[in-house]
């Protein structure tokens, strides 16, 4: 059963009566007595600041409870996943209890969702239609955001949730994993799942090193990951026996691995030789190779060697190593300290590989050349060059003469204008013009950085350079030429925004401002998320016509969906931006999501601010959490979810 309404509304009732605050430590440097005037003054001003944290806390709160009223009224299960797992991460701090109950409701939910999901497939005959795929992926999105957010606070409890909420189907998956395809669906699917109990183990690590080493050796019965390699480097100076011990183990997996079928099993092989053979170098510091001395971690150097000797008969045999003959290359350094007597023989295939790659594809002549030769000769080459590469010779020859000891502008100006490709040319004059920009700036020549700027044909990379006189200013203490960027900048951006980049520039700016006159901001944004709203809708039109097959779910979009198109149309906004601009107007800012008609689409933006406010009053949970993208637990694929699935 999804939590009701009545239930959120209780539990922020008595979190608002409760008020609890953060804790912020705060430190005061006192290196010159004050007047009593001055101290007064300085207490006052330290009233004043608290006051307005409280206040903002107060309505971020606030904006909580509303948004779990509103939550109640998702369709959609994945979205009350996200929200309510959002919302038990930032009560977390403040309400532990009621945080785990929210949690747990949302785990609650994605059980629910696999049984209904599963039932229908039975009903049906059939657990592979295309919508209840798509369902099943958006889920498992869900799922990993949600111990994602929730395993910096208790690591131990997402663990237990992301097992509990592991479905049947996958359970069985995981008990045979050996029988899998290489490479395919269920093999990919049943690898994010050993993925990401690795990197839970990884975070349990930090407060229990033992009870990491008891999951590790768990989990690597199942399968290996990266994030193991990640574990065992944590748990060395903690657990450094037991770390011996898994890497030794997690060798003798590798060892038996057929590199044939499985490019993930060749690519940890690679990984796990290249991290444990490294030994601290000289210049790594007394302390450093002294603890190293110390330490018991020690790797068996024969199982590194056999695994060495297995991954160079592989690829001095194999006929498809020419497709990824960047692995030879990033083994040799590896087999010097290993196997030195083997070096040649790998150093001779990848030689000859680059020779054929080099007649066979004129860009590997290209980048040969770019290692080595000058950008007269490039030129040169690039009149005889095939007509696929010849810009790229140009392009390549420009660059060099710019970023030469002595940059030779003119002439890159005259390579630049003999590329033939008009888009290639337009390309590298920008370029050219940045290269200048930046180094006008770093060498303090800021009315040289503006000439240049006013060179630049697009209006919207005008904008992102005086965005950069802006930041530079600010670091120099200067406000007032920082703040005249910025109002030079306002005059160049749409009005009424007619493509991706007039959006982004918009957006651009009025993430400038939020630093010094968020109410610019506002009324920057305000318009523009009329203009999104038009977008959103008719992206879900094209994405449900396109789709080809009727609608098999309620006329409601999700979180990742919704995030998606907001990048689509370049509408991103930092959450330190959008605190900025709540800190100095709370309502206004919230009601940025009245611009939009859908009501989930309203839920998310303000669950957006809600995020961003609990993060500037040191909430680390709140900047941890993302939609549609997972950043620290890994998932290995990706696919556009249709509306219409």
């Amino acid at each position: 059963m999804k939590p009701s309404a009545s239930r959120f509304l209780c539990l922020l009732t008595i979190f608002l009566v409760l008020n609890t605050t953060f804790t912020f430590a705060q430190t005061q440097e006192t290196s010159l007595p004050m007047s009593a005037a001055t101290a007064e003054a300085e207490k006052e001003k330290a009233r004043r600041e608290e006051e307005k944290r409280r206040e903002l806390e107060k309505k971020a709160v606030a904006l909580l409870g509303e948004i779990a009223d509103a939550a109640d009224g998702l369709k959609l299960s994945v979205n009350r996943v996200s929200v309510y797992g959002t919302i038990g991460a930032l009560l977390w701090k403040s309400d532990e209890k009621r945080a785990r109950n929210v949690i747990n409701g949302a785990a609650q939910e994605i059980i629910n969702a696999q049984n209904a999901a599963h039932d229908e497939a039975d009903d049906s005959g059939s657990g592979s239609s295309n919508g209840y795929q798509t369902t099943e992926w958006e889920m498992q999105e869900a799922r990993r955001q949600l111990v994602q957010a929730l395993a910096p606070l208790d690591a131990e409890f997402a663990l237990e949730i992301y097992r509990r909420t592991r479905s049947a189907e996958m359970a069985a998956l995981m008990q045979s994993p050996k029988s899998l395809f290489p490479n395919g669906s269920d093999y990919n699917r049943v690898q994010n799942e050993i993925n990401t109990e690795h990197a839970l183990a990884n975070e349990i690590a930090r407060q229990d090193p033992k009870r990491a080493v008891r999951l590790a050796r768990e989990i690597l019965e199942k399968g290996l990951s990266y994030q193991l390699l990640d574990l065992i480097d944590r748990l060395k100076s903690k657990e450094p026996e037991e770390a011996s011990s898994l890497a030794d183990e997690a060798i003798r997996k590798l060892q038996g691995a057929d590199f044939s079928t499985g490019y993930n099993d060749r690519n940890l092989a690679l990984n796990f030789l290249t991290r444990l053979s490294q030994k601290p170098s000289a210049d790594g510091g007394v302390a450093t190779r002294a603890a190293a001395e110390k330490s018991k971690f020690a790797v068996d150097e024969g199982g590194l060697r056999a695994l060495a000797d297995k991954l160079i008969n592989f690829f001095l045999r194999d006929q498809q190593a020419e497709s990824y003959s960047y692995q030879i290359s990033q083994l040799i350094p590896t087999v010097e300290k290993l196997l030195p007597s083997r070096v040649e023989q790998l150093r001779r295939r990848e030689s000859d590989i680059k020779q054929r790659q080099a007649r066979s594809n004129p860009y590997e002549r290209l980048n040969k050349l770019n290692e080595t030769a000058d950008a007269e000769t490039l030129v040169t080459e690039a009149q005889n060059a095939p007509s696929e590469v010849k810009s790229q010779y140009y392009s390549s020859a420009a660059n060099k003469l710019i970023n030469a000891e002595t940059p030779h502008v003119e002439r890159a100006r005259a390579v630049i204008n003999s590329i033939p490709d008009r888009r290639t040319r337009d390309y590298a004059l920008q370029n050219l013009n940045t290269q200048l920009f930046y180094k006008a700036l770093n060498a303090g020549n800021i009315e040289e950085a503006r000439r240049i700027v006013a060179q630049i044909k697009s209006k919207n990379a005008q904008v992102a350079h005086y965005v950069q006189l802006f930041n530079h200013l600010r670091q120099k203490k200067d406000e007032k030429p920082a703040r005249q960027m910025l109002d030079e900048a306002a005059a160049l951006v749409a009005a009424n925004p007619e493509n991706r980049e007039e959006v982004s520039a918009v957006v651009q700016l009025a993430s400038a401002y939020s630093a010094v006159a968020p109410e610019t901001s506002l009324a920057l944004l305000e318009p523009l998320f009329a203009r999104f709203d038009e977008l959103l809708h008719a992206s879900i039109l094209v994405n449900r016509f396109s789709g080809g097959q009727p609608a098999t779910r309620a006329d409601e979009i999700t979180s990742q969906f919704f995030h998606g198109a907001l990048g689509q149309f370049g509408f991103y906004l930092s959450q330190p931006d959008l605190a900025k601009m709540a800190a100095a107007d709370f309502d206004r800012t919230s009601n940025l999501a009245n611009g939009l008609q859908r009501p989930e689409a309203r839920i998310f933006v303000k669950l957006m601010l809600a995020q961003a406010v609990f993060a500037q009053l040191g909430n680390k949970a709140a900047a941890d959490i993302t939609y549609g993208n997972i950043v620290d637990l890994p998932i290995s694929t990706r696919r556009f979810r249709s509306l219409n699935e």
